[in-house]
């Protein structure tokens, strides 16, 4: 905060405090937007509106000081967010829920199942707070989760009370075992694999959808199928059933593959030399279709 005249001004260093100060002098009267481009824009029609006003500088001195003051008791301070920042999987989760759900508004808490006839206020939809639709990482995702809460005009202790309830739903989801074990961060082809098989309808099978997800790299892809999983509103036996589907399909597939290029052979042998094409394998460490693959090899290598 500088002074300009006596006057204190309002920086735009910090984007988050600068915009707040706009919704609160916004809920006071003033002709302002809530929601600005960048910290230094917010500054700018800030430090302006203060100063067309018929005040004397010490009036407007002290207006500038509780609006900051105002201003900073309606931020989350992001240390309560960690948990959600430090997850890839975690940041996913709660822009997917965020983004799809509305609240209740205070004085109600947000998560509150209103009587038969009770009509409760709501708070402003994701879509109506001018956040990404399509955010393509997770620290853009982190950056619309804390937006979400900045701009969802609700008091500091419903977002407390937000923010605690889905801890409480991630810790649910987290602690039960990683669901796809065999999906590896780093393998394109499991990974392209997987999206393809969410992305194709099965009419009579119930899975997570992937629809509304639109990642922009394998990185993305790999977290968005999490994402689907996770968020998927299903019954413990049916995402058993789906995991288990999902894990099956994947492993009948590397069985294709690894028999891509090959063919049966069926021989009949004598008990004691089959016994000897297994002792011979054994002692090269070789499998028995291994083995015999060589043995063959050599033995025709020798014919040319």
């Amino acid at each position: 905060m500088i002074k300009v005249k006596g006057v204190s001004q309002v920086s735009g260093r910090d984007y988050r405090l600068a915009e707040s100060c706009l919704r609160v002098m916004s809920s006071k009267g003033f002709q302002v937007p809530q929601i600005a481009s960048s910290g230094a824009e917010a500054a700018k029609l800030i430090n302006q509106a203060i100063a067309s006003q018929d005040w004397s500088n010490e009036e407007k001195d002290k207006a500038v000081r509780l609006l900051l003051d105002e201003a900073k008791q309606s931020l989350l301070p992001l240390g309560e967010l960690d948990w959600i920042q430090s997850s890839d999987r975690a940041s996913y989760w709660v822009w997917v829920t965020l983004s799809r759900y509305q609240f209740c508004a205070a004085p109600n808490p947000p998560v509150f199942q209103p009587v038969q006839g009770q009509q409760p206020l709501l708070t402003l939809q994701y879509n109506q707070l001018n956040l990404k639709a399509s955010p393509s990482s997770s620290k853009e995702r982190f950056e619309e989760v804390v937006k979400f809460f900045d701009r969802v005009a609700q008091p500091i202790d419903w977002q407390r009370a937000l923010v605690a309830h889905l801890k409480f739903q991630w810790s649910q989801i987290f602690s039960v075992r990683k669901p796809f074990s065999w999906l590896k961060q780093d393998n394109e082809e499991q990974i392209r694999w997987a999206w393809e098989y969410l992305s194709k309808m099965n009419w009579g099978t119930s899975k997570p959808s992937v629809v509304g997800f639109s990642p922009t790299g394998c990185q993305e892809m790999y977290l968005a199928i999490y994402a689907a999983f996770d968020s998927w509103d299903a019954a413990p036996d049916s995402r058993r059933l789906f995991l288990s589907d999902f894990n099956k399909a994947w492993q009948q597939k590397k069985h294709r593959d690894s028999r891509q290029g090959k063919k049966a052979c069926n021989l009949v042998l004598r008990e004691e030399v089959k016994q000897k094409l297994d002792d011979m394998a054994a002692a090269r460490g070789m499998k028995l279709n291994q083995f015999v693959e060589a043995l063959i090899e050599s033995e025709h290598a020798k014919m040319s």
